[in-house]
């Protein structure tokens, strides 16, 4: 769910989804599955080979949080792990706090509602 960044250095709050509850960015018209998000970045399943994104390329797109809006954003591809690629959000051109707590909110409750 949602940690607090001090256990790992990480200055911002992060939402971690379950498996069937992940947003989706678009970028460059290819969706990937959102893994975790803040407010400074993300971390995404690429499961295209060869791999449409590289280490430092910028990027653009849109996050959608299923029925619950979206928001664009820009940043540039920081790590790659495997399948799994983190992305830096620009200086205020990633996910706005606002939605970071709605997000928290929604997934709570859905964890109670189970």
């Amino acid at each position: 769910m949602a940690k607090k960044s001090s256990d790992n250095n990480r200055s911002h709050f992060r939402i971690i989804y379950p498996a069937n509850d992940r947003p989706v960015i678009k970028i460059s018209g290819l969706g990937f599955p959102i893994i975790e998000v803040s407010e400074g970045g993300c971390s995404i399943f690429v499961e295209f080979v060869p791999s449409p994104l590289k280490m430092k390329q910028k990027v653009t797109g849109v996050v959608t949080f299923g029925k619950r809006g979206s928001c664009n954003i820009a940043g540039h591809v920081v790590r790659v792990d495997g399948d799994k690629y983190s992305i830096k959000f620009a200086a205020s051109r990633g996910v706005p706090l606002p939605r970071i707590m709605e997000e928290q909110r929604y997934l709570i409750k859905k964890s109670n509602a189970s």
